[in-house]
């Protein structure tokens, strides 16, 4: 079973509702059939499988908390002006162009790190009645409102890349700081309007403001209520605060005088019509590979709001899985992708192509697999995607030492490994754990529990071959390999 996100940016609610088309549905993940193998490749095209992201609704920030943060807008201005008349000046006249509103922590090194999921819904009407800028459906009401913002997530690994701190929103224009809200829990999984988030509203020289909201606790700009900053400016960090279920960024404008403003010129925005208010505006959709990875697990363990334990991994041994997955961002139907796995004289071991069966999906994931045995020689390896004109490469390596990026230090203890008949685990945390033999597929061939530092696993039924043993526990969770052999 593949793991089932539950991503909802301010009203948002996304689950990992997987669809065939248009039809959404729970499960398994869906199984690839239309991809085509190179006639020239050594190997036939892999087994995948592809995930879509769906929303659903929920309620966001009410009328009541809007006006809330409004008078204290205004209260905040009345008494800046009042300690210097030139404080928050208003010149009015043309509005400010903004520049993209986060970037990338320098340290991250990716492809990328974030999808647009919803942007201001242009329908006055509730209950999911929906019009974006564009005339599409991007975007989301509920029972008494209409999303009034443009939602930023983080995508993929969101929860670990929040940590990371890999987001950081930056001011769209320069303009003074006129609301600040800083200190509260930035780890929200229930989207119930909750009121306290955190977060800054900058006021521009025309008059117009821009509030951003959901930001990681502690991670805001020093500055304070009053002081100013320049275009492009760190503000904070992306987080999950206030009515939010995933780290994320609703940006929202207001101009001079409180009216709504959807930055993106297009055909159906009702409010500043065909009128950008972007320096260099972003086309609707941007299709791309967010990421692209290696794993030697089919799943990966997602429990909000702990880091997502992804099972990436760059070095394989025979016996092994080899998953190979990629994180979309903006996938359109029929959007091609022409994938290879190349050895390090540049030889193709595998090239095959896939069309995307999805109507369309901002944040998409697919992945496909193989069983490494003796047929793969030892040494360096790329998987690589080409995706809209652009090439993406995931190194590894097959014969080299073991390496678990992310377990370097295990929640427990296996031994013996090889094993024969019985498998210990020992040094298990306190707590009621989850234990799972996973086979080389991913598949759980066991499932027990333990209360016990120490436990046993009876593996004589089981085929000989490589399996993971999984520990979960406190939301946290740790995997290790065994090889089963006699």
């Amino acid at each position: 079973m593949t793991k089932h996100y539950a991503l909802r940016p301010c009203i948002l609610f996304l689950s990992a509702a997987l669809s065939v088309f248009v039809q959404a549905q729970t499960g398994e993940s869906l199984p690839i059939v239309d991809q085509r193998t190179d006639p020239s490749s050594p190997r036939q095209a892999p087994p995948g499988f592809m995930v879509k992201v769906d929303a659903e609704h929920g309620e966001c920030m009410d009328e009541a908390t809007r006006q809330q943060v409004w008078q204290e807008i205004s209260t905040n201005i009345a008494r800046l002006r009042e300690e210097d008349p030139n404080a928050v000046p208003v010149e009015r006249g043309t509005h400010p162009l903004f520049i993209w509103p986060t970037r990338a922590a320098a340290s991250f090194t990716g492809y990328g790190f974030e999808i647009i999921n919803n942007f201001v819904d242009h329908n006055p009407a509730f209950n999911n009645n929906l019009t974006d800028w564009n005339c599409g459906t991007r975007t989301y009401d509920w029972t008494s409102g209409n999303h009034m913002g443009t939602d930023i997530v983080l995508w993929p690994y969101a929860w670990r890349r929040m940590q990371e701190g890999v987001m950081e929103v930056v001011a769209a224009a320069a303009g003074t700081i006129v609301d600040k809200r800083d200190g509260f829990n930035d780890l929200q999984c229930v989207n119930a309007g909750n009121p306290n988030w955190n977060g800054i509203v900058l006021s521009h020289a025309d008059g117009s403001t821009t509030w951003y909201l959901h930001f990681k606790s502690g991670s805001l700009t020093s500055k304070v209520v009053g002081e100013t900053v320049a275009e492009g400016e760190y503000l904070g960090s992306a987080g999950s605060s206030g009515s939010s279920t995933i780290p994320h960024l609703h940006f929202e404008v207001h101009d001079g005088v409180g009216n709504y403003i959807d930055p993106f010129a297009g055909a159906c925005n009702t409010f500043n019509g065909t009128d950008t208010w972007w320096a260099a505006q972003q086309a609707y959709k941007v299709p791309r590979i967010n990421h692209i990875s290696t794993h030697y697990a089919s799943h990966e363990f997602y429990q909000c709001p702990v880091p997502e334990t992804t099972y990436e991994q760059s070095n394989f041994m025979s016996g092994d899985s080899l998953i190979m997955r990629i994180y979309y961002r903006d996938l359109d139907n029929n959007a091609l992708t022409n994938l290879l796995i190349r050895d390090d004289q540049g030889n193709v071991e595998a090239s095959w192509n896939f069309n995307s069966p999805w109507l369309f999906g901002s944040g998409t994931w697919a992945w496909w697999y193989w069983l490494i045995d003796n047929s793969w020689a030892t040494g360096s390896y790329t998987f690589e995607a080409t995706f809209n004109g652009a090439t993406y490469v995931r190194p590894f390596t097959i014969g080299m030492p073991i390496g678990l990026e992310e377990n370097a230090t295990p929640l427990f203890s296996v031994a013996p490994n090889p094993a024969n008949e019985t498998l210990r685990l020992s040094d298990l945390p306190s707590g009621n754990i989850r234990l799972s033999l996973l086979d080389a597929t991913g598949r759980a061939v066991l499932n027990e529990r333990s209360s016990s530092t120490v436990h046993d696993i009876d593996i004589s039924g089981l085929s000989v071959g490589a399996y993971q043993v999984k520990a979960e526990v406190d939301g946290r969770a740790s995997t290790q390999r065994v090889m089963i052999a006699r």
